[in-house]
């Protein structure tokens, strides 16, 4: 069948074969690819998106507890000055450890008319504060809780601050002063100093009232808050919802983010955390590249391999087209010798090298007295037994073990010999045959078994002129 395959195509077609193999191959594996290309892009931006939200959700909890913190000392500062006056020393909490000198600037307290009455800070002057937006919150009653205002330059510190103020109020509600703690807008942005190593990195903390940007994790811009735009992703996404992220392109950089927000619980602040998606992406990219590289190899080593087959299928074929006139010719040699083998005039016996009948011509059939449909002999034990059956010689049973003997002997000692001896069988009258054994060359290895009844001959004459009789070894 497979010589019939190759012989029965022509050159052009075995060639498009080849060509239609080839690229079902290149098909397959730049599918391969591009699955587990675009299988990796999406598992990389997850990944992305989950560090970003992993680092929101942290600097939520982190900013979350600072003004906590501040919210607990105002909290503490009003009752105190509800009982001691809005003029109470406030160097004390410093001294005490009350005021945690990293994180709160400055201390104060302001009347109700907007005039900085005390502060924690050596040598203060009394300064009106009244146009500050963390003071007119509260001397407006438009906030009463603990407000977060911009980013100032403290005019009694000096420094750059976030401003946290909470209104000191009797308890029939009237307002007694302000209290003002200032907190300095790096120590919420430096609580991840490490991703500053990250320069397409950044962090912010917005007011969700007026999106005004409090802190940003980058030093040049402390001085500089912002506001976000009415079109800006993020603005959008805090009107939404409490948590979330989101794709978005920042101008400002000139690059696509990956960000994540999340609301503060108990105060008007949000945090949002991006990632340029270039950062994010780079482990994708080196890993797609290498992919790539990878992919092209395989294409033209499927070419070149594609291109060596299709030469070896022309070779082969060629081959195979030599081995069907040579097996016609062997199938017609076979079955020219079969035809001899069958027309024989002699009994005719093969016998395989493990000692199994593989053929025998009709006139052996005739000598065993096999009837048409009976089956012959399956080894040189059951043909033996099956010529001697009708023997009514009285050294039936020596001549069988003899004879037996002598095939077996043949077989294993001598098989590429040929050997002949002469056996009498006794039926109604007794008869003589000549037994030729002659070893078959390999691969068919084995016995050619030749029985030439002689009983009419006078064997001592003709052994001088048939050469079938001698005793040949």
């Amino acid at each position: 069948m497979a010589v019939r395959g190759l012989t029965g195509l022509t050159s052009s077609k075995r060639r498009l074969a080849s060509y239609l193999i080839g690229l079902s191959l290149i098909v397959a594996l730049w599918t391969a690819l591009w699955a587990l290309i675009a299988w990796d892009y999406r598992t990389e931006t997850r990944a992305g998106f989950i560090q970003t939200d992993t680092l929101a959700r942290a600097v939520a909890e982190h900013t979350e507890r600072v003004l906590w913190e501040a919210d607990q000392l105002a909290r503490n500062v009003s009752l105190a000055a509800l009982e001691r006056g809005i003029d109470m020393p406030l160097r004390s909490y410093v001294e005490l450890g009350l005021v945690q000198s990293d994180v709160f600037l400055q201390l104060a307290l302001i009347d109700r008319d907007g005039i900085l009455r005390a502060s924690t800070e050596r040598d203060f002057l009394p300064v009106d504060l009244s146009d500050r937006e963390h003071v007119r919150v509260h001397r407006d009653g438009r906030y009463d809780g603990l407000f977060v205002g911009k980013p100032v330059i403290g005019r009694a510190s000096g420094r750059p601050s976030i401003q946290l103020s909470r209104a000191i109020r009797y308890p029939d509600g009237e307002l007694l002063g302000i209290v003002v703690i200032s907190v300095d807008p790096r120590y919420l942005t430096n609580f991840y100093r490490e991703l500053r190593e990250a320069s397409n990195f950044d962090l912010l903390v917005v007011g969700t009232h007026d999106y005004v940007v409090r802190a940003r994790h980058r030093d040049d811009d402390l001085l500089r808050p912002a506001m976000l735009p009415a079109t800006s992703p993020l603005r959008h996404a805090l009107r939404e919802s409490a948590a979330g992220s989101f794709a978005r392109y920042d101008p400002s950089r000139d690059i696509d983010d990956m960000a994540s927000f999340r609301k503060l619980a108990n105060y008007p602040v949000a945090v949002a955390v991006s990632l340029a998606r270039d950062d994010a992406l780079a482990p994708f990219r080196l890993r797609r590249d290498l992919l790539l590289i990878g992919g092209l190899l395989m294409t033209a080593f499927i070419v070149y391999t594609e291109s060596r087959r299709w030469r070896l299928v022309e070779r082969l074929a060629e081959w195979a087209r030599q081995l069907d006139e040579a097996l016609k010719a062997l199938s017609l040699k076979a079955g020219q010798t079969e035809t001899l083998f069958t027309a024989a005039p002699d009994a005719v016996l093969r016998i395989s090298d493990g000692g199994k009948v593989e053929a025998m011509n009709p006139r052996m059939r005739s000598l065993l007295r096999l009837a048409p449909d009976q089956a012959p002999p399956v080894d040189i034990a059951e043909f033996v037994a099956r010529l001697l059956e009708a023997d009514i010689d009285t050294a039936r049973d020596a001549k069988q073990h003899w004879f037996f003997t002598y095939l077996l002997d043949a077989l294993r000692n001598r098989p590429h010999e040929t050997v002949s001896s002469i056996i009498n069988i006794t039926h109604s009258s007794p008869r003589r045959y000549e037994v030729r054994l002659t070893g078959l060359p390999p691969p068919e290895a084995g016995l050619m078994l030749i029985m030439r009844d002689i009983t009419s001959l006078n064997l001592d004459a003709a052994a001088n002129s048939d050469p079938f009789l001698e005793r040949a070894t």
